[in-house]
């Protein structure tokens, strides 16, 4: 489903692997490039009916923390912070 939404070079958004300062830049770096197409999908996964309930449920629950600010303020601050290594 991420693929239909992804362009060719957009970072790939998965789970930030190991400890190191640049695998976490890249997990930001991820999600700050690829934000709406993120959201997009977890709608379409939200709406969803083949899903388990509590897939949905977790998909809207993401949405909106996502949605949020303060979310929005950390993606913009990681980013710059974690820019520099």
């Amino acid at each position: 489903m991420l693929q239909t939404h992804f362009g060719k070079r957009q970072p790939v958004v998965k789970r930030s692997e190991g400890t190191s300062w640049s695998a976490k830049d890249r997990a930001v770096a991820a999600i700050a490039v690829s934000y709406t197409e993120v959201c997009a999908v977890l709608d379409e996964i939200a709406d969803d009916n083949s899903y388990k309930t509590d897939v949905p449920n977790e998909a809207r629950d993401l949405v909106t923390t996502l949605e949020e600010l303060e979310t929005g303020f950390m993606i913009v601050f990681w980013r710059r912070v974690l820019n520099g290594f």
